[in-house]
């Protein structure tokens, strides 16, 4: 698995990952194939970006949104 080093593209990351999931990867699957294709470094601080990307428009990104922040509604 290689992967430019400091390439962190968060909003593409953040799009990419909501397609794959809408295309039936989970989560960890979807996050793979992003890094694999060059959207992110893998790093802590990009994936942090991609979950900004995510908290600020969370209508854009629902699936990752949910699967990110799982709250029960008891």
């Amino acid at each position: 698995m290689l992967a430019q080093a400091g390439a962190c593209q968060s909003y593409e990351a953040a799009y990419n990952l909501e397609v794959l999931m809408r295309d039936g990867l989970t989560l960890n699957q979807a996050k793979e194939s992003v890094i694999n294709d060059g959207y992110s470094d893998g790093s802590k601080a990009c994936f942090s970006a991609i979950k900004q990307e995510i908290n600020q428009m969370p209508y854009a990104f629902p699936l990752v949104h949910q699967a990110l922040y799982k709250r029960s509604r008891r």
